[in-house]
């Protein structure tokens, strides 16, 4: 059976990142193409799963409409996104995702929801890996 040279070692770092909960991990590097940032980890009982709290590591929107960036809140809402298994066990991230006011008055429309990158599409419930 083939076996890699560091996978040991990246399964033990791995496991031991994850099981413990409540702490910050290195999580971010997974997402780097988007602008996830995962806050906290935990391993959920009842369905077996890794869960992902994460967030938008900007301090701003911008309206996919127009372009314009807003640092205008008008609410907040989760969404849970299926993203691929961590060592066997499926994963779910909790994203915290911000709705802002859009401010150019040209725009025809008022508020619109952030997008945090490549990796999670608009109205999906899976990432782009999955």
């Amino acid at each position: 059976m083939y076996k890699l040279l560091n996978d040991s070692k990246i399964n033990t770092i791995l496991s031991h990142n994850l099981t413990q909960t409540g702490t910050k991990t290195d999580l971010d590097s997974l997402y780097s193409s988007g602008n996830l940032l995962v806050e906290h980890t935990e391993y959920c009982e009842d369905r077996h799963s890794y869960l992902l709290y994460a967030r938008c590591n900007l301090s701003y929107g911008e309206c996919p409409y127009c372009g314009i960036a807003s640092n205008r809140i008008h609410s907040r809402y989760m969404r849970t996104i299926t993203d691929l298994s961590i060592l066997g066990v499926p994963s779910i991230i909790i994203f915290e995702a911000r709705k802002f006011f859009c401010d150019n008055p040209a725009c025809h429309r008022k508020t619109f929801a952030e997008q945090p990158g490549d990796e999670i599409f608009r109205y999906r419930r899976r990432t782009r890996r999955c």
